[in-house]
């Protein structure tokens, strides 16, 4: 069945010319807990990870108006429909770790959040990794960062991967790593549904354009047009994929 775009009230038609709108930054405002109704924010790109950015602003107590831009309401092409969309907690970098763990607990706890009815088809089942025997020390420093974490992780010698994983041939392998908990895969597109719909119940409006490029009062050399459009915030985050000519991603304000 072909995938149907998520479609809200507050959703703008594009033009059949590629309308586009360039951002402009009018004044700096830190995002706070104890933002006033006029504080704006701008995310452009509204898959997974945009949409998660309004959805915790939310949550932090932001009260201004948040505004997403992408431009496709199918996400046929981002990241949150193409990929196989799991979660591990096997990396080399603490901030990884902990942000997995955060990520599987939100997972596991997807009904507290957003009712009985939620279902993102969560379903927890570790990653296998295999080290050559060279890279066993290495693997086992990566493994005491990530347990001194919190990750559930299993440290398999050969024996051990037989054991658990008997078509395996393990004659080449020194160290196997199977995380117990905390890691498995789920259905993104449900996911991104549940964030979407929260969102936009707490005021988040979603808008159907292209965005070009940011401007700053200093060098805003490009005025509006017929063909141009032209939103205006304190702050705005761009992720990846959101410009539709490229540029950078991050965050200004």
């Amino acid at each position: 069945m072909a995938r149907q775009p998520i479609r809200s009230s507050s959703d703008e038609a594009p033009d059949d010319q590629g309308r586009s709108f360039h951002l402009s930054q009018t004044r700096v405002s830190g995002v706070t807990g104890s933002s006033s109704s006029e504080e704006k924010v701008i995310i452009v790109g509204g898959a997974v990870v945009g949409s998660f950015v309004a959805y915790f602003l939310q949550e932090m107590g932001f009260g201004g108006q948040i505004q997403i831009v992408e431009r496709d309401p199918t996400y046929r092409f981002s990241s949150t429909a193409l990929s196989a969309a799991s979660i591990r907690t096997q990396f080399g970098c603490r901030v990884n770790v902990r942000m997995s763990l955060f990520g599987a607990e939100f997972f596991r706890n997807i009904k507290d959040r957003f009712g009985p009815d939620a279902d993102i088809g969560f379903h927890e089942n570790g990653y296998l990794i295999l080290g050559a025997p060279t890279d066993a020390e290495a693997r086992t420093a990566s493994l005491a960062m990530q347990r001194a974490e919190g990750a559930e992780i299993l440290a398999l010698d050969s024996d051990q991967l037989l054991a658990r994983f008997p078509w395996l041939n393990v004659e080449d392998v020194g160290l196997g790593t199977f995380g117990a908990r905390n890691e498995g895969w789920f259905d993104a597109w449900s996911l991104l549904s549940l964030i979407r719909s929260r969102v936009r119940s707490r005021g988040g409006e979603y808008i159907l354009r292209k965005s070009s490029r940011f401007s700053s009062p200093a060098g805003a050399s490009g005025a509006s047009n017929s063909r141009t459009g032209e939103l205006s915030a304190p702050t705005v985050a761009s992720l990846p994929r959101g410009l539709s000519r490229g540029g950078s991603c991050g965050i200004w304000g």
